[in-house]
């Protein structure tokens, strides 16, 4: 089974992929804009296009199961109106397009994280 997890380099994406690379079976790939540090052993990560109108099938191909972890948390002043746009366009739109194309490209199944921050 090949399961990808977005945020990668986020804390609770960190735990799950220690979790998920132990399992023998599986084949883990870590979604993330960033590098993961520490990268965790047995995971290949990829860096997704960020642009607005990028494809993330190239991300997407022969996965099995998408765990989205990433969302957009730490904003400075997250009550400014100026940021209430971006929020929304990454931890929404992003998501839902997100979604589609991973429907689109054949992913079984697309498990949604999210922490009380978002």
């Amino acid at each position: 089974m090949h399961v990808a997890v977005t945020g990668a380099s986020g804390f609770v994406a960190q735990a799950l992929l220690q979790r998920m690379a132990s399992r023998e079976a599986w084949r883990v790939t870590g979604l993330t804009r960033q590098p993961a540090h520490p990268a965790v052993e047995g995971v290949n990560y990829l860096h997704p296009p960020e642009a607005r109108d990028a494809s993330w099938s190239p991300s997407l191909e022969r996965v099995d199961v998408l765990v989205h972890a990433a969302a957009r948390v730490h904003v400075h002043n997250n009550a400014h109106p100026d940021v209430l746009p971006e929020l929304q366009r990454v931890n929404v739109a992003w998501t839902l397009a997100l979604a589609r194309e991973a429907a689109s490209r054949g992913v079984r199944r697309f498990v949604f994280l999210s922490s009380v921050k978002v």
